[in-house]
């Protein structure tokens, strides 16, 4: 089943993180699709996010895009949250609503676009939110075994805090150390063994996660791949809603 993942799982890697995103709500998919459990899918999916996350954190701040003053208080207010929401119980019928609903969110960042070449600037109005909102976003994340960056980068941007590459060197980050924590509150679940079945995807997302940040970081505008990811994840979304008891 892993190796038949693999490829899926590297076009993921490759894509989201063009726009310095990680995937994980669609390795969450496909690892349901695929039939396994919650409590085996959401730590896997993390796994992923780590790696994918990791190579987009170093791509974007070498390619000097990363914004300290807008991380760190993001980071170090959703972080605990994001444990605390690893630990709450929730329902399969409301896991997929709010995978559902994260895939969604995610078409909308993607079908938004910032040209390059503006610097925005962090206004004096919104650095008060920005404790809140990661508290908030971590807990999002950790509940439904995200990252968060699904929920962040759309605020970014619409709040013009951020152009689209910034965005991403904020993003990825963000995703790497609430994944992290995610990962601490579902670490009973990630046994050795499963550790080593998932070693495929675990590399596939490695070689796209390098190929894809370093493309969007260097290389690549990334208003098409955004928008094609955005028409593919409107589909798996309705496909994951579709699932819902009325």
């Amino acid at each position: 089943m892993m190796f038949i993942l693999a490829p899926i799982f590297f076009l993921i890697a490759c894509v989201y993180s063009i726009v310095g995103l990680a995937g994980g709500s669609s390795y969450l998919a496909a690892l349901a699709w695929m039939g396994l459990p919650r409590e085996t899918l959401v730590p896997l999916a993390l796994v992923c996010n780590l790696v994918v996350s990791a190579q987009g954190t170093y791509s974007y701040r070498k390619a000097g895009f990363f914004r300290p003053q807008l991380f760190w208080p993001l980071a170090l207010s959703s972080v605990p949250f994001a444990f605390l929401g690893g630990l709450t119980p929730i329902s399969d019928t409301t896991f997929y609503l709010l995978l559902g609903v994260s895939l969604l969110l995610a078409a909308v960042r993607m079908f938004v676009y910032q040209p390059k070449g503006t610097r925005y600037l962090l206004q004096q109005s919104h650095k008060r939110y920005l404790v809140p909102f990661g508290a908030l976003l971590g807990y999002l994340a950790g509940l439904i075994g995200l990252g968060g960056g699904i929920f962040l980068a759309p605020l970014l941007i619409l709040s013009g805090t951020t152009d689209a590459k910034q965005t991403a060197a904020v993003t990825a980050p963000f995703i790497l150390v609430n994944s992290l924590s995610g990962l601490a509150a579902h670490a009973n679940h990630l046994t050795p063994s499963l550790f080593s079945q998932s070693i495929p995807l675990i590399l596939a997302v490695g070689v796209g996660g390098w190929l894809g940040s370093r493309l969007g970081a260097y290389r690549l505008q990334p208003i098409w791949v955004q928008r094609t990811g955005a028409v593919l994840l409107s589909l798996v979304s309705f496909k994951i809603l579709g699932r819902i008891p009325l």
